[in-house]
């Protein structure tokens, strides 16, 4: 009978050891998953702050480098802009004939911006002056503004379909130094019949805003 009672109280010790394993394993289980689950969701909420604020790994450091950054506003358009130590640009807005490829010779020369790793932001814009009209702004990021004329109505940049094109919409973008990069486009198509519009072949109406880096002298 003593050989029975030792030998089922070596059972129940065996059985406590193997459920409180097993306990400690399902535990340890469970905080990896739960730790998994959370890592998904940081790892979710980076990419979208990676989105909105713009965040651009330079593929090419010797080449200017963009990406969009997104606004959620009509009339405004931003990119993250790495340029090389020594990199200059030279820009440009328009809103009459408006090339269907390449860009107009610049109207403005020499602007400089700062070489960051994640670069700088640049934006373009439209904005209502009351007193002038709209305005066309293209905002280098350090206090280096440059501007088109005022236009006094809407219509003379948007009436209509149009085709547009933005640059780093897709993903990061590499650029040559003196190639345009056409920032944003809206080319207004043309009434064909009193139904249907097409993209003129020719130049258009619309905006455009571009620049080209060029090496600094």
């Amino acid at each position: 009978m003593m050989r029975i009672v030792m030998a089922w109280s070596g059972m129940q010790r065996f059985s406590l050891r193997a459920v409180l394993v097993f306990v400690a394993f399902l535990a340890l289980v469970l905080a990896f998953v739960m730790l998994q689950a959370r890592n998904s969701v940081l790892r979710r909420e980076v990419e979208m702050l990676r989105a909105e604020l713009g965040y651009l790994v330079p593929a090419d450091v010797s080449k200017v480098n963009l990406i969009e950054v997104p606004t959620g506003e009509e009339y405004s358009w931003r990119w993250r802009v790495f340029a090389p130590p020594g990199t200059q640009f030279d820009a440009g807005i328009v809103t009459e004939e408006i090339p269907k490829s390449g860009a107009p010779s610049p109207s403005f020369l020499g602007v400089e911006i700062p070489s960051e790793q994640n670069g700088v932001l640049v934006t373009a814009s439209i904005t209502n002056d009351l007193d002038a009209g709209y305005v066309l702004k293209l905002d280098f990021g350090n206090g280096n503004v440059v501007r088109d004329g005022t236009l006094k109505s809407r219509d003379e940049f948007s009436d209509g379909s149009a085709s547009l094109m933005t640059a780093g919409r897709n993903g990061p973008q590499v650029c040559d130094f003196n190639e345009p990069i056409i920032l944003h486009r809206r080319r207004l198509h043309e009434q064909t019949s009193p139904t249907t519009y097409s993209e003129p072949k020719g130049k258009s109406r619309g905006m455009m805003f571009w620049i080209t880096p060029t090496k600094k002298p």
